[in-house]
């Protein structure tokens, strides 16, 4: 018997719909970067990358900034010469954007993802 409502029903298949989205860089558009941009990086690990940072904008509906030890604690590499060859092919591509004040980086385009709508305060009449 299926336990599932309607409503986790929906939000299951949105999410699934949602990850439709995800498109990973070939390697025609990786080649475009410059090498001494590309450095050492491989085109798996930018993908993987790219991927977390997409999963994590789906799961809060939105393209908050991501800070590199949050990366770094999912087994991501983005210190180091390799790791931030990484993240400059990300940011050659127009796919992030890193934000030097607390070292993070933001995705730019979240295609597929709704924008929560902020509540809109509405004025009684006296």
């Amino acid at each position: 018997m299926n336990n599932m409502n309607n409503n986790e029903h929906d939000d299951l298949r949105n999410m699934n719909e949602k990850e439709n989205f995800f498109v990973p860089i070939d390697d025609a558009t990786f080649q475009t970067v410059p090498a001494l941009i590309r450095r050492r990086a491989k085109l798996q690990d930018i993908n993987m990358i790219y991927k977390t940072l997409y999963d994590m904008a789906i799961k809060y509906g939105n393209c908050l900034p991501v800070e590199k030890l949050e990366l770094m604690r999912m087994n991501l590499q983005v210190f180091g010469q390799t790791g931030e060859a990484k993240i400059a092919t990300l940011r050659y591509l127009k796919i992030i954007e890193v934000l030097n004040k607390n070292s993070s980086v933001r995705l730019l385009q979240c295609l597929g993802l709704k924008k929560k709508k902020k509540k809109k305060k509405t004025c009684i009449g006296k």
